[in-house]
């Protein structure tokens, strides 16, 4: 079951997302310093058995990615996993394209697109999953505008309502 873990930790979300068009899991290349450290001789087995592929990026960061897509769909725990975890994972990809044309927009307050339940479950995912490790610095300074937004609103309706009770406890009174 450790091990297990591990490997689910290495795979989801770093080696796998959802494809948007067909809605089926893809591999995807993860460098491995983003990987849980403890995983890395699991993974080195894997690649022994070449089903995951290990090379080095032009930067020279050691880069792992499945051999096969048949690997996401074929191994039961695997495809467990991402199944368990679609929804968050598609949320993490909504997050960081929206961080990316957050910072293409020169950071306007329009742009700032996640709000009510799903800024709530970006929040949770980023408080209490694994899979927070994903989200780097960007997202997070997104996700923060967001909720300072959100509290702004907030705030803004706020006191629009208290002033209309106001004006309304004096239209009653009969002082307007």
């Amino acid at each position: 079951q450790a091990r297990l873990s591990l490997l689910r930790d290495a795979f989801v979300p770093w080696m796998a997302e959802f494809d948007e068009a067909s809605n089926e899991p893809r591999r995807k290349v993860a460098r491995m310093s983003d990987l849980p450290e403890a995983a890395i001789p699991l993974l080195e087995h894997f690649v022994e058995a070449r089903l995951l592929v290990l090379d080095v990026a032009m930067n020279e960061e050691r880069t792992i990615e499945p051999a096969h897509e048949a690997l996401l769909r074929q191994w039961a725990p695997l495809d467990e996993w991402l199944s368990r975890d679609r929804k968050n994972l598609l949320t993490l990809d909504d997050v960081r394209r929206a961080a990316k044309a957050w910072r293409q927009n020169d950071k306007k307050t329009s742009w700032l697109v996640h709000r009510g339940a799903n800024l709530s479950l970006v929040e949770r995912l980023r408080s209490s999953s694994h899979l927070a490790r994903a989200l780097g610095q960007d997202e997070g300074t997104y996700v923060k505008a967001c909720r300072t937004r959100a509290r702004r609103q907030a705030t803004w309706a706020g006191s629009i309502v208290t002033s209309f009770l106001a004006l309304v406890g004096l239209w009653y009174a009969g002082y307007i």
